[in-house]
């Protein structure tokens, strides 16, 4: 049948399709008929015309290549989502980005906010068209910081860095709103002020905790970070002293200053630049902020990631790494900066003894 009606209408363009009879078919016919037909701006029209209040038949049954649509693929994107077929509105809107053509700004934050309300949907639809949707909001000028907000949130899981996405606007925020990261935190991590308190179980929170945890693990922006990949100092010392302030009143300034020190690791910070911004530099090395250096020290050994057996070797490039490092905060009159530096460089020089004298064929 699917071949019969493609055939015919590619010989006899909408012309045939019109001069069918279709007073007697039942509404799933009717569907099923149009559902077989290319996806063009003739053919759904009509469908919508000879359906009327069934055109849930013709929209819940097409599986469309957007590309059929040639210059009515916005029209096919927004009768899609009129039609709460998200996916394919979603489709459309990859397809006019690989043409270079405009899309509005409103109608894709719509589409992927109907569809993540969506479970079929979702089961339906390419996750890689979702990204490339995603990834032209974050650059386009007119969205909603709410939306894109509310986006990411839900879509931690794709925004990875493997996947070449990121949560733009999340990490600016926790960059730039105290109160903002002080939310997320808390989301989190239970306060130091209740930890004789018992845990109760709730499913949404444990939901929410772990896409918190999520976001902050994955964080690359440290505070004050600006536009322009630079750090304002004036303002990364306001961000500091007014997150201090929320974490301490609410039990989080620990488990803070660990995920700051994760941040700090990254560009336009991280040991190759914090050197340039001495104010980050001080606050870094206060002596109060012990955790912070800790969290900076920690995210230092993570990032190394997955590593082959070199006997030593590398551990010990990576330990003279370090103390040429420390060397250079000594020199700036950031000693405890240097210190946790040097306690990584000796970690490093133990697991190159442990290695040299490990056989790299025994288990």
């Amino acid at each position: 049948m699917r071949g019969y009606a493609w055939s015919r209408y590619f010989k006899a363009s909408i012309a045939w399709v019109k001069e069918v009879c279709l007073e007697s078919w039942t509404p799933i016919q009717k569907g099923l008929f149009f559902s077989y037909l290319p996806f063009t701006a003739d053919v759904w029209r009509l469908a919508e015309e000879r359906l009327g209040a069934e055109l849930s038949e013709y929209w819940s049954r097409i599986r469309p290549n957007p590309f059929q649509a040639r210059g009515d693929i916005l029209e096919a994107a927004e009768k899609s989502l009129v039609n709460k077929r998200p996916e394919i509105a979603i489709d459309c809107l990859n397809t006019l980005k690989h043409e270079n053509r405009p899309i509005p700004s409103r109608l894709a934050t719509d589409a992927v906010k109907q569809l993540l309300t969506d479970s079929r949907a979702v089961g339906h639809l390419d996750h890689h068209n979702l990204l490339e949707v995603i990834k032209h909001l974050q650059s386009a000028p007119d969205v909603d910081v709410e939306d894109m907000t509310w986006i990411e949130f839900q879509c931690l899981g794709l925004l990875d860095r493997f996947s070449g996405g990121s949560p733009v606007f999340l990490e600016r925020r926790m960059a730039t709103e105290p109160s903002f990261f002080h939310d997320i935190v808390k989301t989190c991590f239970r306060s130091e002020q209740d930890r004789d308190k018992p845990l109760e179980i709730d499913e949404q929170k444990k939901a929410m905790a772990e896409q918190a945890y999520r976001l902050l693990h994955n964080w690359h922006t440290p505070p004050g970070t600006t536009t322009d990949q630079t750090i304002d100092e004036a303002g990364f010392s306001e961000w500091i002293d007014a997150t201090r302030i929320l974490c301490e009143e609410s039990g989080h300034w620990t488990i803070a200053q660990e995920m700051i020190g994760h941040s700090l690791t990254y560009h336009p910070a991280g040991l190759q630049e914090i050197l340039k911004y001495p104010a980050v530099a001080k606050c870094l090395d206060a002596l109060e902020h012990e955790h912070m250096r800790r969290g900076l020290a920690t995210e230092l050994f993570n990032s190394r990631g997955v590593h082959g057996f070199s006997g030593g070797k590398e551990e010990l490039d990576i330990a003279k790494s370090y103390r040429s490092r420390a060397d250079q905060f000594d020199l700036s009159k950031f000693t405890r900066i240097a210190t946790s530096l040097r306690g990584l460089a000796e970690g490093y020089v133990r697991d190159a003894e442990r290695d040299a004298k490990r056989d790299p064929f025994s288990d």
